[in-house]
């Protein structure tokens, strides 16, 4: 009775974090990006403070310096495609006589005239545009959102010294002289992160480029490149660059079969990235076991999306390093912990 009692508790534990993570995504999600920022760029910063530049021109230059590297990522992928917008003409009368093609096919073969085919486009333009307000609301927060996130970390940043106040005053005098070594060590843990990240985004460019050059496509480092770092948008990233060699592609050889091919690519590679990649490699940089990687971002995704799928796996490794200083989380660790990994 008393097991039943402790797992009860348990159960009704886990669902009032889940419900507190639920009610307060729209604020959690860009404050723990903003944290992230915030450690990540930290050592930078304490770098420039000490040649005694004020604390708040640190953190500018600081977080300025990860904004110019962001913008400069958009600046480089904005040239690509203007470069592939010389041949947008080409490719749209390509599109439209592959369309007209298609349309003919279907009068011919299901008996459904032009004014039918263009009826139901125009149906379904409108059942679009209703979505337009959900669409554009999501938008407008995710702009929100990249403005929040800088601002976030610099504040976070600025104010460091009360926070680590307020982490020692809950904590107590008991944990006192572990927090230093806890809040560094947790600095370079959000550094492999990272570092974790820009391997992931390398390894899936380099084997979408080795697809793409297998199947004889135009520019496969490119696009293979491309479509590696425009995941970074979620869903949209990935359609929208597939699009390019695909529709390039399929004007030139007026084949189905090699853009069936990319697709299979993207697909595959995809799978890898989200099944075998990124648990490996990040939770290998986070010194967590592979399992309970892909465990954290199927859950993470589940409560957060693709936000979950990314933040989970670091700050439960932030835990997970917290909790090495109390005897009662050791089966949390073992649980977490790669094997191969001795401390």
């Amino acid at each position: 009775m008393e097991r039943i009692t402790k797992i009860s508790k348990l159960l009704f534990f886990i669902l009032l974090v889940i419900g507190f993570l639920l009610i307060s995504r729209s604020f959690l999600v860009p404050f723990l990006y903003g944290l992230i920022i915030a450690l990540v760029v930290y050592p930078i910063c304490k770098r420039i403070e000490k040649k005694g530049i004020a604390r708040s021109i640190a953190i500018l230059i600081s977080i300025s310096l990860v904004l110019l590297l962001f913008l400069g990522i958009i600046f480089i992928l904005a040239l690509q495609v203007n470069e592939l917008n010389k041949e947008l003409p080409q490719l749209v009368q390509g599109a439209n006589e592959e369309l007209l093609k298609g349309q003919n096919w279907i009068v011919s073969n299901l008996g459904i005239s032009l004014t039918e085919q263009n009826n139901m486009f125009i149906d379904y333009k409108k059942s679009v545009s209703g979505n337009i307000s959900g669409f554009l609301s999501g938008t407008a927060m995710g702009l929100f959102n990249l403005v929040i996130i800088p601002v976030y970390a610099s504040l976070i940043l600025y104010f460091r010294n009360i926070i680590v106040d307020f982490v020692i005053s809950i904590v107590g005098t008991k944990y006192k002289d572990e927090l230093p070594g806890i809040l560094n060590e947790a600095i370079q843990t959000y550094y492999r992160y990272i570092k974790g990240m820009i391997f992931v985004y390398l390894t899936v460019g380099v084997l979408n480029s080795i697809g793409l050059f297998l199947l004889g496509v135009k520019y496969p480092l490119l696009f293979g490149m491309l479509t590696a770092f425009m995941t970074i948008i979620p869903y949209f990233g990935i359609i929208i660059s597939s699009l390019l060699p695909i529709s390039i592609t399929w004007m030139e050889t007026k084949s189905i079969y090699i853009p069936l091919g990319i697709v299979g690519v993207f697909s595959f590679v995809q799978y890898l990235e989200a099944y075998f990649i990124f648990p490996y490699i990040v939770g290998k940089q986070l010194n967590i076991n592979t399992l309970s990687s892909i465990i954290l971002i199927i859950i993470g995704g589940m409560i957060w999306g693709v936000s979950g799928m990314i933040l989970f796996l670091p700050y439960i490794a932030l835990l997970n390093l917290v909790s090495k200083q109390m005897e009662e989380f050791k089966p949390f660790r073992i649980l977490l912990e790669n094997p191969t990994v001795k401390k």
